[in-house]
């Protein structure tokens, strides 16, 4: 794959406020995916754990409250490593977020 240009590609998703500032936590971290995928990515690469959560786990709520497309596979940057070494568990494969690095 080739890595993708987009605007908000170093923006924070709000992570830290996630429990005091839901609504607007859930609008970052929609503007933050679907931008991405407005300009073509399909597979997103977190380096950051914390922000990780947010773009993996959180996807469908940020949907919700932003009306965005938000669905992407999103991945940690410690796990492309891994599955890039050939070290990654069989049970991965069937994961959605995970099928896509993979080649499940």
């Amino acid at each position: 794959g080739e890595a993708i240009d987009y605007d908000s590609k170093t923006s924070s998703v709000g992570a830290p406020s996630l429990l005091t500032l839901e609504a607007p936590v859930m609008q970052m971290t929609a503007q933050v995916l679907s931008e991405a995928k407005a300009a073509g990515a399909q597979l997103m690469v977190s380096a950051c754990t914390i922000s990780h959560s947010n773009l993996d786990s959180y996807q469908s709520k940020a949907a919700k409250v932003s009306r965005k497309d938000t669905n992407m596979p999103v991945i940690h940057l410690s796990e492309l490593v891994a599955f890039a070494l050939g070290h990654h568990v069989d049970r991965f494969a069937q994961l959605k977020t995970r099928a896509l690095v993979i080649g499940g």
